[in-house]
């Protein structure tokens, strides 16, 4: 590559006479050449006449005028005017300056020499080669992912041609930059291969172009990012568009200093990189030509693009280098015969994983390469290698930048490969062209089983083009469509194929945008296909028709084993109909209906199948509405099933009653091995209910009853039970109400018990008397391997019990006795266990008081240990010297995965010596250093570590000392990092300079998935750049920037970043002084972004406008499912503008409007929304100013809706009167699980009529407090 310099080439003619000459012989010659007299004295008649050459580009232009009728009007150069009647060149500037110009035409078989100026590295270069970071290429691809998503072709040429012409005007080259532009756009709307044809020929001529391309990407200059970048991404693209690539031997000329030569001698087997285009040769003759060196280079992974038949000059035989072209230097000799130094090099794939994998492909079966920032050039590479493999069974792409291109290159490789099994694609950047290209694959294929194509950009017309590949396959066994966009056409071919192929055993459509017919077909083709086991349909708009055509289909298919229809707008009625299925359905093994809204008729349904169903061994009910009633059903149902192993009823409010029938059914039940009960208010009659059935059942492996109300006489019941039973291995009983009976009961049934495995009793009050107990019993019992005693009532006494238990005890793993107080002396014993306990891999010790004595005692422990791998030591007032005692052990240690250290004393010291440590250390993936006193040393040394480390995946440092400049050097390590892939900096002094900072890493970074900035001092500066790092990002999901001072311009920014970025999931803007205008802007980028599915707005300054804007985005957007705009200034306007937005959106569950201004007006037409909406389970409008109007409004709408299952109208003014309305709408709702109206004016009138509703309603939990007057809600 060299630098810009003049384009005109003075060549020494014999005399000629003033008239233009043309040649006859046409086939022979090559475009004509221009030229003007370069003659000193033009009128000497004794000086031969000298002529230069016009540039390429200028000589076109002449050429281009001289070709028509007209040739009177002068032509325009950047500096002269072309007279062609009178073959004069006038100087624009002095017309007396005139000089003779003449046309001739070259024979094509002259001058076969090179360009020395293109193939000769030039000598301003300050050194001779770049170091492989983020220039070139990457200058390329930040370019790139700056452009929306659905950018077209024709507006990327306009994009290069309007960026030339204004680079082209800076240097004064104004004509030429037109003419290229005019070229460019001549094949704007042509198909893309002749638009890759015109970029490498415009490339290929002299002009100013070729050097300041070439310049712009060896300095990285990002300011011409926008002018350079199109035709640089054109130019580079074209390497793996045109079928011109070869794989031999090049060559390039260069002329280097001695020093340079050392250089190159020095960085043998070093990898180095060229960041500029590099242009060879494949002629070794003419290269040798030039300059004092010659570099031979080889490529066999990398290949070059002959341009030759697309060049202006094709006899160089010019073989083009892409930028950022990567490679190894080999050797380095002196040749005496032509005294020039030779350099041989061999060419590398720019992907640094993937170059080391290549070296073993031949070799290995399987290849992980997820998360490694592959790109189409990199996939087509790694096709290469595809293509004449024999071993690798195993491949993965997940979670990389590979788009339809690179998509293309690999399919296009399965063509040959008859060995791959199991491709992996999910979330790249694939569209329908790739899935066209895969679809052909798969028809030729005879040896992939697993295609997973997950979380890409597939639509409609991929879908069909795989449908239709189905249709032929026979080898595929799973295939994974899900987080797509396949919507009707797409779904409805899919099941089109379904009703042919004969081999597919496992399809996954979960969140796929499937509208209804796409469902009803799909259900119609699992009437006839005979070979699919397992459908995923969770998260599509499955509602009640939809999943009554889905349980015909069940109640005919025979095949289908297990299918998930959790997350969908089913209700009852729905319900029903897969209930009636189950009873004639001989095959299905497992059903998830977690977060539906069964309560009455449909889960009766269910129970009622269950009785007769003989193959169901898992089904899911997390989090529906189910009534007493319908748990004495499913315990019925229990004691007449004999497949079920799995049942899942967790805070489904079963109570005693239920508990005591559930029970009642596992003395009879001889199948199921796990159930859940957790949070289900179960008490002490319950309790003892299920440890008699414990005593009598010979299956239950698991058993979860944490966060009831079981007290000792219970708990003395379970732990008797545990004394004979002999098949239970995990048992949860924290957050319940042990006592010291309780303890020792268990304790007793833990010398006796052999089959335990687990056992959580944390959040028990246990004492050290009791935990005494447990520590003999452990001393005994060998088959414990997880125990938590967490947040009880532990001093030291009590863990030197369990230290003396450990040293004997051979099979616990994994211990939690966080919470206590077991101080220093506790630390102790424990950590002696530790050096002799050969068994233990996690041990949880915060908020224990160990200070730095204990603190030196553990890290002296990790140096002989062994097996620890995660290490809890959060808030344990650890001083300095305790802090470089773990610091050493690090360092020696190399089983420790997971290191908290937060809320200790740690400053810069301290945090130098585990930054040292980290250095060294090559397991820990996870270090928390949150609430300590770490600033600008102690930053620096962690951000230097990061540089090094490649384990660490998560660093919290919230709440430390750290201002702009530790961002900085943060960021700057988040360039070079890339493993890292969670943030946390909440709470420090980060001003804008530090946002910035973390926006250009932004940019680079390719780890990180989740960021939180959260109440740092980042105002609209720093939000700017941390937006233009979002327009390039592609990995971060999760952004927090809550209570910082972004404003309006800030958000404004964001939001413009969010119509180009499609990875984040999360954003959280809350308390930003935002107002309407930033509010307005946001809601316009959610109308283009689909990828968004939480946003968070509290605590802003957004009114009745911004609202507005809000909810017409709402119309259009389909992913969101959370919105908190909490704490703003949204009054009824507002308010009806949401609410008629509900009626139209089918995705949003969850809507905060707390804290604003709305009344009647706004309630009145949100009720209204609430009897069309079929997705908001979660509505807030506590602290708002609804009367008597609107609430009456809102329970009349519950009579209809069938999906809310939390409302909050806390704090309003709700009168007592309306209580009676509400109370009857509670008699019918089933589907209301939590009702909060405390703060209301609701007397002891109100309060019987909603008890009397209760009576009848068993789905719902009331919170009624603190109404007026004062009256006594416990009875309800």
């Amino acid at each position: 590559s060299s630098d810009i310099s003049s384009n005109n080439h003075s060549v020494t003619m014999k005399p000629m006479t003033n008239q233009i000459r043309e040649v006859a012989d046409q086939h022979t010659m090559s475009s004509p050449q221009w030229y003007w007299q370069s003659t000193s004295n033009p009128l000497s008649i004794n000086e031969i006449e000298d002529w230069t050459k016009y540039s390429d580009i200028e000589s076109e232009i002449i050429e281009e005028a001289f070709n028509e009728n007209n040739k009177t009007k002068p032509v325009e150069l950047d500096n002269y005017w072309i007279d062609l009647t009178q073959s004069l060149q006038i100087s624009r500037s002095d017309k007396n300056q005139q000089r003779q110009i003449k046309r001739i035409l070259n024979n094509r078989n002259e001058n076969k020499c090179l360009r020395e100026e293109r193939f000769l590295l030039p000598l301003s270069l300050g050194k001779p080669f770049n170091e492989w970071s983020h220039g070139g290429y990457w200058f390329i691809k930040e370019w790139h992912d700056k452009q929306p998503r659905n950018v077209s072709n024709s507006n990327k040429v306009e994009q290069a041609a309007n960026g030339i012409i204004i680079e082209g005007n800076q240097l004064g080259k104004h004509s030429e930059a037109q003419w290229i532009a005019r070229q460019l756009r001549t094949v704007k709307n042509k198909n893309d291969l002749e638009l890759y044809k015109s970029c490498i020929k415009l490339y290929t001529y002299d002009s100013f172009l070729y050097p300041l391309v070439n310049k712009t990407l060896r300095e990285n200059d990002k300011t011409k990012l926008d002018t350079l970048g199109p035709f640089c991404h054109y130019l580079y693209y074209s390497w793996y568009n045109l079928d011109a690539n070869i794989t031999t031997e090049v060559y390039r000329g260069a002329n280097l200093d001695l020093d340079m030569i050392e250089h190159y001698k020095r960085a043998v087997s070093a990898q180095k990189c060229w960041f500029g285009f590099t242009s060879t040769t494949k002629n070794h003759d003419v290269a040798r030509i030039y300059g004092n060196t010659l570099f031979i280079i080889r490529m066999s992974i990398l290949s070059g693009l002959d341009i030759s038949s697309y060049s202006h000059y094709p006899q160089e035989e010019e073989v083009l280098l892409p930028a950022g072209t990567k490679f190894t230097i080999h050797k380095v000799e002196y040749d005496f015969k032509t005294c020039k130094y030779r350099i041989f090099l061999e060419l590398l794939a720019k992907n640094n994983t993937l170059q080391q994998t290549l070296y073993s492909i031949n070799s290995t079966s399987t290849l992980h390469l997820e998360q490694r920032r592959l790109d189409d050039i990199d996939a087509v590479i790694l096709s290469q290698a595809l293509k004449v493999n024999r071993t690798l069974t195993i491949l993965d792409l997940q979670f990389n930048e590979i788009s339809d291109n690179g998509c293309v290159a690999i399919v296009d490789a399965l063509m040959l490969n008859t060995a791959l099994t199991i491709l992996n694609f999910k979330s790249n950047e694939i569209s329908d062209k790739g899935s066209v290209a895969i679809a052909d694959a798969l028809k030729v294929n005879q040896t992939l089983t697993t295609l997973i194509l997950a979380s890409n950009r597939i639509s409609d017309k991929g879908g069909e083009a795989i449908a239709g590949a189905l249709k032929v396959n026979q080898t595929l066994r799973t295939l994974d469509l899900s987080g797509n966009k396949l919507s009707a056409t797409g779904a409805e071919a899919i099941a089109d194929a379904l009703k042919i192929n004969r081999t597919l055993t496992t399809l996954n459509l979960g969140f796929s945008q499937i509208s209804d017919k796409g469902l009803e077909e799909i259900a119609d083709a699992l009437k006839v296909n005979q070979s699919l086991r397992t459908l995923d349909l969770s998260g599509n708009q499955i509602s009640n028709p939809r999943a009554e055509a889905i349980a015909d289909a069940l109640k005919i298919n025979r095949t289908l084993t297990s299918i998930n229809l959790k997350w969908t707008i089913m209700s009852d009625r729905g319900a029903e109909a897969i209930a009636g299925a189950l009873k004639i359905n001989p095959t299905l093994t497992t059903l998830n209906l977690e977060f539906y809204q069964i309560s009455g008729k449909g889960a009766e349904g269910i129970t009622d199948a269950l009785k007769v169903n003989q193959t169901l061994t898992t089904i899911a009910l997390t989090r529906n509405k189910m009534s007493k009633r319908r748990h004495k059903a499913i315990a019925d149902a229990l004691k007449v099933n004999q497949t079920l192993t799995t049942l899942n009823l967790k805070s489904n409010k079963i109570s005693d009653t239920g508990a005591e029938e559930i029970a009642d059914a596992l003395k009879v039940n001889q199948t199921l091995a796990s159930i859940n009960l957790r949070g289900n208010e179960i008490s002490c009659r319950g309790g003892k209910a299920v440890a008699d059935a414990l005593k009598v059942n010979e299956t239950l492996r698991t058993l979860d009853l944490s966060s009831n109300k079981i007290s000792a006489a219970g708990v003395e019941a379970i732990a008797d039970a545990l004394k004979v039973n002999e098949t239970l291995r995990t048992l949860d009983l924290s957050s319940n109400k042990i006592s010291a009976a309780g303890v020792e009961a268990i304790a007793d049934a833990l010398k006796i018990n052999r089959t335990l495995t687990t056992l959580n009793l944390g959040f028990s009050q246990i004492s050290d008397k009791e935990l005494e107990e447990i520590a003999d019993a452990l001393k005994v019992n060998q088959s414990l391997r997880t125990f938590d005693i967490s947040r009880n009532k532990i001093s030291a006494t009590g863990a030197e019990a369990i230290a003396d238990a450990l040293k004997v005890n051979k099979s616990l793993r994994t211990f939690d006795i966080s919470g206590n107080k077991i101080s220093a002396t506790g630390a102790e014993a424990i950590a002696d266990a530790l050096k002799v306990n050969k068994s233990f891999t996690a041990l949880n010790l915060a908020f224990n008081r160990i200070s730095g004595k204990g603190c030196k005692a553990i890290a002296r422990a990790l140096k002989v240990n062994k097996t620890l791998t995660i290490l809890n030591l959060e808030y344990n007032e650890i001083s300095d010297k305790g802090f470089k005692e773990i610091a050493d052990g690090l360092k020696v240690n190399q089983t420790l995965r997971t290191l908290d250290l937060g809320g200790n004393q740690i400053s810069n010291p301290e945090a130098e010596a585990i930054a040292d440590a980290l250095k060294i250390n090559g397991t820990l993936t996870s270090i928390n250093l949150k609430c300590n006193n770490i600033s600008d040393r102690g930053a620096e040394a962690i951000a230097d570590a990061l540089k090094v480390n490649r384990s660490l995946i998560d660093l919290d440092l919230s709440i430390n000392k750290l201002f702009d400049y530790e961002m900085e050097v943060i960021a700057h390590a988040l360039e070079v990092n890339q493993t890292l892939t969670t943030l946390t900096l909440t709470s420090n002094q980060i001003s804008d300079k530090g946002g910035e900072a973390i926006g250009d890493a932004l940019k680079l970074n390719t780890a990180l998935t989740i960021l939180n900035l959260g109440s740092n001092q980042i105002s609209t500066k720093g939000a700017e750049v941390i937006a233009d790092g979002l327009k390039v990002n592609r990995t971060l999901t999760t952004l927090d920037l809550r209570s910082n001072n972004i404003s309006d311009r800030g958000a404004e920014a964001i939001a413009d970043a969010l119509k180009q970025n499609k990875g984040l999931t999360v954003l959280t803007l809350a308390s930003n002084q935002i107002s309407d205008k930033g509010g307005e802007a946001i809601a316009d980028a959610l109308k283009q972004n689909n990828g968004l599915t939480a946003l968070t707005l509290t605590s802003n300054q957004i009114s009745d406008k911004g609202a507005e804007t809000i909810a017409d985005a709402l119309k259009q957007n389909k992913a969101l499912t959370s919105l908190i705009l909490a704490s703003n200034q949204i009054s009824d306007k507002g308010g009806e503008a949401i609410a008629y937005a509900l009626k139209l959106n089918k995705t949003l569950a969850d809507l905060d409007l707390t804290l604003n201004e709305i009344s009647d007006k706004a309630a009145e037409a949100i009720a209204d929304a609430l009897k069309v909406n079929q997705t908001l389970t979660s509505l807030h409008l506590c602290y708002n100013q609804i009367a008597a109007t609107g609430a009456e409004a809102i329970a009349d709408a519950l009579k209809v809706n069938e999906t809310l299952s939390t409302l909050n109208l806390w704090h309003n003014q709700i009168p007592d009167r309306v209580a009676e309305t509400i109370a009857e709408a509670l008699v019918v709702n089933q589907t209301l699980t939590i009702l909060n109206l405390g703060c209301n004016q609701i007397s002891a009138t109100g309060a019987e009529a909603i008890a009397d509703a209760l009576k009848l309603n068993q789905t719902l939990y009331l919170d009624s407090q603190w109404n007026q007057p004062f009256v006594s809600w416990s009875n309800l």
